[in-house]
């Protein structure tokens, strides 16, 4: 691999590592509707990334979310991996580089992650139904800022500087 490539891994999995930071600093403030910063750019960078890179991004992006996350590691790896590889395989038929793509596919995302951390929630020894019915609103409300997010912002998250050499020759 050259080392442009592997610099553009290490760009992305720093960005990846501040966006994830700056969700858990939002998280006290926004609650429920803080969105999946780090999910919301490793999709739409994943969107036009080479088939070769994404075991690099992937490692990034399970990296960038488990400094932070809540959850436990097994549920972290386990939804992120399932995630980024639905989204490799789903942008051979979907334009995910697209505002409607991108924002789609973030607030999916989103959305499948807070319903595992819900079913985790509901198959803990000490969790509740309330608990899980709180975790799955609090999903709905994430997807939907993920996906706001994304439509906003998704479009300067795939032109990062640096980022380049990441990308496919034919987007």
């Amino acid at each position: 691999m050259k080392p442009m490539r592997w610099l553009s891994i290490a760009l992305f999995a720093g960005l990846l590592g501040w966006l994830a930071l700056l969700e858990a600093l939002a998280r006290p403030h926004l609650g429920g509707w803080t969105p999946n910063l780090a999910l919301a750019a490793a999709l739409a960078v994943l969107a036009r990334a080479e088939e070769r890179d994404l075991w690099w991004l992937c490692v990034a992006t399970l990296w960038a979310r488990g400094i932070v996350a809540a959850e436990p590691a097994a549920l972290v790896v386990a939804g992120t991996a399932c995630v980024l590889w639905g989204a490799f395989v789903a942008r051979g038929v979907f334009d995910l580089a697209g505002h409607a793509g991108r924002a789609l596919a973030a607030a999916l995302a989103s959305l499948w992650l807070g319903g595992l951390s819900a079913l985790s929630h509901l198959a803990s020894e000490d969790g509740s139904s309330a608990l899980a019915a709180a975790a799955g609103g609090d999903a709905l409300r994430s997807a939907l800022g993920s996906g706001i997010f994304a439509l906003l912002l998704g479009g300067l998250l795939q032109a990062v500087p640096g980022l380049g050499p990441l990308a496919r020759r034919a987007s």
